[in-house]
Formats: C-alpha cells, sequence, structure tokens
C-alpha cells in the first residue's frame, strides 16, 4: 500500500508523516520514505541551483522510485501535486496511490504565524533557536491570505482525490502513539510498540513573538475580510465545520 499524505506548510504534516511511517516499518518489510519527494532544492531551507529541466528529470525519478515501492509512505504540500498537473506528471503519480489523508489546520492564523516564524529564522523542523522575534505585520499578512487561499484549495479538492480520511492537526498531540491510533489507517497497520519520532512539536508562538499579540489582533480583522463559503463555517479564523466531497 502507498499512503499519500496531502497538506500545506506548517500544519504538522512531517509529524505526521513521521509517525506513520515509523509505526507501520515496525510491522513490514517498507521502502524508504517519501517525504515531500517534489520539493523545490533552490527554495527555503535548502537554496541549491537547480534548472527547471533538472527538476522534471528529478521528479521524473522519484516517481520511479515510488512506483518501485509498493509499501511507502509518501507526503506532499498542495502546491508540490500542481506543479506535477503542470508538467503532464499528475495521472501518472496518482494513479500508483492507494489511501489518501487530507491533513488541514483549522488555526489559519496560528498556520500563518508558524510559516512568519520559520520564515524568518529558516527552522522548518528542529527548534533549536529559542530566541524571542519580531514578524514583520506585512509578511504576516501575507502569509495569512495565502494560508487560508490554500486551506480553501485543499478543501476544494481540484484534483477529485478520494480521501480515506481527513486529519486536523489541531487534534494531533504530541503522544505519538495516541496520534496514530486515533488514525483510520492504525486499523489497516495496528502498532504496538513504542512510536519514537525525531520530529517535535514547535514551541509555542507567544512565547517567541514578541508582537504575538499586536498579529492575533490583525488576524481577527483580517479574518471578517475572508469571503463566506457554502461548505465551511468559520469562527473568526478557526475553521469549525467542512463539508468535504470525496471523503470516506
Amino acid at each position: 500500500m502507498r499512503i499519500h499524505i496531502l497538506t500545506n506548510p506548517r500544519t504538522g504534516g512531517t509529524y505526521l508523516f513521521d509517525v506513520i511511517y515509523r509505526a507501520v516499518t515496525k510491522n513490514n518489510n517498507w521502502s524508504d520514505d517519501f517525504n515531500e519527494p517534489f520539493q523545490d532544492y533552490d527554495a527555503p531551507p535548502y537554496f541549491f541551483s537547480e534548472t527547471t529541466e533538472k527538476k522534471i528529470i528529478r521528479i521524473k525519478n522519484e516517481i520511479q522510485k515510488i512506483k518501485m515501492s509498493p509499501l511507502c509512505v509518501i507526503k506532499n504540500h498542495l502546491w508540490m501535486v500542481l506543479r506535477l498537473k503542470d508538467w503532464g506528471l499528475l495521472d501518472e503519480f496518482l494513479s500508483l496511490i492507494n489511501y489518501n489523508i487530507l491533513l488541514i489546520r483549522r488555526d489559519i492564523f496560528e498556520s500563518a504565524l508558524s510559516l512568519s516564524i520559520a520564515e524568518h529564522k529558516n527552522q522548518w523542523i528542529l527548534y533549536k533557536d529559542k530566541n524571542k522575534i519580531l514578524i514583520s505585520p506585512e509578511k504576516f499578512k501575507i502569509n495569512f491570505f495565502n494560508q487560508y487561499a490554500n486551506t480553501i484549495a485543499l478543501i476544494d479538492n481540484e484534483f477529485k482525490l478520494h480521501f480515506n480520511e481527513v486529519v486536523f492537526s489541531d487534534s494531533i498531540g504530541n503522544v505519538t502513539n495516541e496520534t496514530y491510533n486515533q488514525l483510520k489507517i492504525s486499523k489497516i497497520f495496528p502498532c504496538n510498540d513504542v512510536i519514537d519520532t525525531i520530529v517535535k512539536f514547535a514551541p509555542k508562538k507567544k512565547n517567541i513573538v514578541k508582537n504575538y499579540y499586536q498579529l492575533k489582533e490583525q488576524a481577527i480583522l483580517y479574518a471578517k475580510q475572508l469571503k463566506p463559503m457554502d461548505n465551511i463555517k468559520m469562527t473568526g479564523y478557526y475553521i469549525d465545520e467542512i463539508t468535504f466531497n470525496n471523503c470516506t
């Protein structure tokens, strides 16, 4: 089985990916993992030079690796899948997937602030820098509306993917076995062993961002500017309810 997690940046996707990967590998002979195999390496945090031609060749090679790995976990951000579509590679990739997980973060403020911190510090997974910082209000505004738009795009599901389960990162705890056992996939691949993950939760934003409350007030104002959606109910910047299509 090939398990595919589709999400956006700063949703806890790497944590969920690592928990699922480690849980399932304890009982099965799984291949190498595929955490963002279609990533840009000339973008943060990598900054390696790579032409579009080289990207396409590398991504085609990654798809072939996935094809040769009948048991694997894959995580993608929405923009990565959109680019596969632009390059005519999406159908080939999706034909390989057996189980789709949609991961959404309900709290747009927290996701936008998390992205702002990660960009400011160029710190995406390992949180060694605990220094307090000021986040640019202008940059936060851009990230707020982008994170909202990308979340709506995930919900709209233009690819018409069938999602076997929907997970909300706001409901995930940092106890790995509890996280895994909440998932439907755990019924297919039970794991009673202790799951050890190297991926940790980020520090609380209010302990890192000096202007945390100022930005929170901004987010409340921005939320009032969001266009109402028939299939989404929100309280301020927090998504309360979603009506999905193509979900089990």
